[in-house]
């Protein structure tokens, strides 16, 4: 597909590059990181498998002086339709030359053609229907899912698997793998040290709080009680960087948007949106009980197919942190089992979420509906 303009931000004069790869709406387009190297050149990350984003991959690839073909090194943050989706064509594209680095978990994804398991015999399937999401929207999440997996799933052969601190010398280039979970099973960020540069993948963005989707391949029955001792979002807290390691990180590259400087002010504002969902879970369940489903279309509008996981998830993780707060109880199961929730106390962040930093005072803040502070919901290309 010629006439692709590209979209190059350059990083280092020369040296590195932030090439922004289109998604179709509603989805958001995807940052890929390209670097040269002393024996050609690094890619981390692909975009979706799609001609277009192959074709504006070979565009932005020239607008730098490079070419498929000068692709030797090939990391992958994470096991998601539009981080690694073009990878096996990107590798076909350079001659079978390329080197291809990725988590254990992302490694077993790239090189087991996915098998296809009919919506209606998905062992998760009834617990969606236990939060209250309607027979046809569940059959059609997982329908999606199936889709998604279906539009990832390229078997591709990873030649080397990479774990947390474990470094990666691409001369002048040195990385250091960074573990973070929580959006996705195996997912990494790296961290170029001597020059101050964290790459992030979907664990940190900018402006919204990254969603970690429950998991839903390979298959596995989903068990409320497992939920609440652990959950994604729990693993996504754990790893989020925070402290004096954090000290010499100057430059922040996500996977999605511009890049950033300053840790403080994003993980402020990840703290006062979890706030704000809190308010709104416990105020919506003060005259009745809701389900999470019901709770969902009311901190995030309307359901829809390509968001449906996501504001479950999000929903879910938010009621999970009340319940444990004391701040919601579960009232009695209400029509075929469903959970249905009723507020016994003021909403508080739990203790997992003090480890952030605090917002910054706001006169204006607390004059806000709460729901509109809890509204936004990160895109579902994350």
């Amino acid at each position: 597909m010629g006439g692709e303009v590209p979209d190059v931000h350059e990083i280092l004069p020369g040296e590195a590059w932030r090439l922004v790869s289109p998604m179709p709406a509603p989805l958001e387009a995807v940052n890929l990181y390209l670097f040269r190297t002393e024996d050609g050149y690094l890619l981390v990350d692909t975009g979706i498998r799609s001609r277009r984003s192959l074709a504006v991959l070979r565009e932005g690839l020239r607008a730098v002086g490079a070419a498929l073909e000068d692709l030797r090194h090939l990391v992958l943050t994470h096991a998601h339709v539009d981080h690694l989706g073009l990878a096996r064509r990107v590798v076909e594209a350079a001659g079978g030359r390329v080197r291809v680095y990725a988590h254990p978990h992302t490694r077993l994804l790239a090189g087991i053609p996915f098998q296809p398991l009919e919506p209606a015999e998905h062992p998760a399937l009834a617990f969606f229907r236990s939060l209250g999401v309607p027979e046809g929207s569940a059959l059609q999440l997982l329908s999606m899912e199936n889709y998604m997996l279906q539009a990832m799933q390229d078997p591709l052969p990873v030649d080397r698997a990479v774990e947390d601190a474990q470094v990666l010398d691409f001369p002048p280039f040195r990385f250091r793998v960074r573990e973070t979970p929580g959006h996705c099973p195996g997912h990494i960020a790296l961290v170029e040290e001597a020059r101050g540069w964290a790459f992030w993948g979907d664990h940190l963005h900018r402006d919204r709080l990254p969603v970690c989707p429950l998991p839903l391949y390979p298959p596995r029955p989903l068990e409320l009680g497992a939920l609440l001792v652990e959950n994604p979002r729990d693993l996504h807290l754990r790893s989020l960087p925070t402290g004096p390691s954090t000290g010499g990180l100057g430059l922040h590259l996500p996977g999605h948007g511009p890049p950033f400087q300053g840790l403080r002010p994003v993980l402020a504002s990840y703290r006062s949106r979890w706030e704000g969902r809190c308010r709104a879970v416990v105020e919506a369940c003060l005259d009745e009980p809701r389900d999470p489903y019901t709770l969902g279309s009311i901190l995030y509008g309307e359901h829809n197919e390509v968001m449906t996981l996501l504001t479950v998830s999000e929903t879910l993780y938010t009621v999970i942190d009340q319940v444990r707060e004391g701040a919601l109880e579960v009232a009695t199961p209400g029509e075929a089992g469903v959970l249905r929730l009723l507020a016994r106390g003021p909403a508080r962040v739990g203790a997992a979420w003090l480890r952030l930093p605090d917002p910054d005072p706001d006169p204006g803040e607390e004059a806000r509906c709460s729901r509109a502070n809890a509204r936004p919901l990160p895109s579902s290309s994350d």
